[in-house]
């Protein structure tokens, strides 16, 4: 993947999913993977310098370029979180899509470029409200205790699609009947 041009663009609209639009300073859209609009956590009316390449899964030619990294002269931030309910919403955002997730990936995306030992207050939240939301029946959980002397699940992973745990189980159970 050569990168084609680096170019200043404006990111002129993030959707639901993640992913955002931009144009560059000749008014052609760019495409922003949902990728790099939550590592570099860009926001909507922001100017940024990006890496662009074609845009080859643009079916209808209307965007052709993607941007595949943003280059900043200094270190983006982490977008404040000021309370539980916002970072249950964006907890909720992000897992919708129905993939499996832990919390040292939420907390990766949600705060990109920060270790867990300088935002240990805000990774201890991002576990509570999992669980919270696993309690309230918006999330499935499995978890993983090593062995029976652990007071706690050594791992543990949440989705927004219990069919992803059902269907890993089902597959694991008639492997057992086969087995037997």
């Amino acid at each position: 993947m050569a990168i084609e041009k680096i170019q200043e663009i404006y990111v002129s609209n993030i959707i639901p999913s993640g992913s955002g639009f931009a144009l560059n300073p000749d008014g052609v859209q760019v495409y922003i993977p949902v990728a790099v609009t939550r590592f570099f956590n860009l926001q909507i009316c922001e100017t940024v310098k990006a890496a662009l390449i074609p845009n080859k899964n643009d079916k209808n030619e209307s965007t052709p370029y993607m941007a595949v990294r943003i280059i900043r002269d200094e270190p983006a931030q982490p977008a404040p979180i000021a309370n539980d309910e916002n970072l249950e919403a964006l907890i909720t955002r992000l897992i919708a899509g129905g993939d499996v997730w832990s919390q040292g990936k939420v907390f990766a995306v949600l705060f990109p470029g920060t270790s867990r030992d300088a935002a240990m207050t805000d990774y201890n939240r991002i576990g509570y409200l999992l669980r919270k939301m696993h309690e309230n029946g918006t999330l499935a959980r499995v978890s993983l205790w090593r062995n029976a002397n652990q007071t706690k699940p050594g791992r543990e992973w949440f989705t927004s699609d219990p069919d992803w745990f059902a269907a890993f189980m089902e597959s694991d159970d008639e492997e057992l009947t086969a087995d037997q």
